[in-house]
């Protein structure tokens, strides 16, 4: 007799991207396998073929995964904070927060990995969702201010430089953001 799958109609796609985070962390991205993340889950290795034709739909998948859960955050830090500056600089630490919370899915967002997104429509969603809800901080910030620039200028202005929403750096080259280093994304926390 067969051994029953561990999951249920609609738990598998939400455990092989939860394996296969834990499975990048642990090993990088190189090693990760649908079929090794299958016989992790219990099921054919087949299976995740269903959810996700190949390796990297699945990786697109954490990815738009991670958007989703930064855009939550940051509207949550938006609607906590109706001062516009200090709404900017909670919204920079809520940034930082989320790559050393959520490191595998941060190196898939703003990696190479995935490279151009135009082949996903739903990471371009996801990733536009996230940034809206900057940019829309950028623009009350520019109208506040009145500031000459755009809000695209702007967003280059804080995106571009590599610390440039940070601020300083720490002696051993890492950003600071509100006195603490961000050592754990190796400074580098921003798209």
């Amino acid at each position: 007799m067969k051994s029953r799958s561990k999951y249920h109609h609609g738990g598998l796609r939400n455990a092989l991207v939860s394996l296969a985070v834990t499975e990048i962390a642990r090993d990088g991205v190189e090693k990760l396998s649908l079929r090794s993340l299958a016989r992790q889950a219990g099921v054919s290795p087949t299976a995740p073929f269903r959810h996700f034709p190949d390796k990297q739909s699945l990786l697109a998948g954490i990815a738009i995964e991670g958007f989703e859960e930064l855009a939550r955050q940051l509207t949550e830090t938006t609607e906590a904070n109706p001062d516009i500056e200090e709404r900017f600089i909670e919204l920079g630490t809520t940034y930082v927060e989320f790559a050393q919370d959520f490191p595998v899915h941060y190196q898939l967002m703003f990696g190479a990995v995935l490279g151009d997104f135009s082949t996903s429509k739903a990471l371009q969603e996801a990733a536009a969702s996230a940034y809206a809800v900057l940019d829309a901080t950028l623009a009350e910030m520019k109208n506040s201010q009145e500031l000459d620039h755009d809000v695209a200028t702007l967003g280059g202005l804080v995106y571009g430089p590599r610390y440039g929403i940070f601020g300083d750096q720490c002696a051993d080259g890492k950003c600071v953001l509100r006195g603490r280093c961000c050592a754990s994304t190796g400074g580098s926390v921003h798209p």
